[in-house]
C-alpha cells in the first residue's frame, strides 16, 4: 500500500478533504493531513496543530 501525507493550508478545507477522499478510494494509506481548527479558538490551537502536524511521521 502506499502512504502519502497531505500538505497545505488549514483555509483550504474543502481541498483537503477531496484529496482525502481520491487517496481513500485508490488505496492510499493517508498518513496525516490539516485537520479543521474551530475558528473560535484557532489562534490558541494553531500552534499545537502545526507543531503536530510537522512533526508527524
Amino acid at each position: 500500500m502506499k502512504k502519502v501525507v497531505i500538505s497545505g493550508s488549514l483555509k483550504l478545507q474543502k481541498e483537503t478533504d477531496r484529496w482525502r477522499e481520491y487517496f481513500f478510494r485508490n488505496n492510499y494509506e493517508i498518513l496525516d493531513y490539516p485537520k479543521p481548527i474551530e475558528e473560535a479558538r484557532f489562534l490558541e490551537l494553531y500552534p499545537a496543530v502545526y507543531g503536530n502536524f510537522k512533526t508527524a511521521g
